[in-house]
């Protein structure tokens, strides 16, 4: 199952709101959503994965949606 960033799942840079194209790939026997950015993630800088409602379980409910931010390492 693929979901292109900006439909249901989107990542953003968080301090611009930038939307950056990613696709994202969910495996149902891992049960691991990956996503894979188009253009490498700059360091130290914090960005927020969205998760929304246009998602459902496998009995097809919908999913209420679920946001959270990470902050990529510093390069040395």
């Amino acid at each position: 199952m693929n979901y292109a960033a900006g439909g249901t799942v989107q990542l953003r840079n968080t301090a611009t709101n930038a939307l950056i194209t990613a696709t994202a790939t969910f495996n149902a026997r891992t049960r691991v959503l990956t996503i894979n950015p188009s253009v490498n993630l700059a360091s130290s800088t914090q960005y927020t994965v969205r998760l929304t409602n246009g998602l459902t379980d496998l009995a097809g409910n919908p999913f209420a949606g679920v946001t959270w931010n990470f902050t990529t390492g510093t390069l040395v």
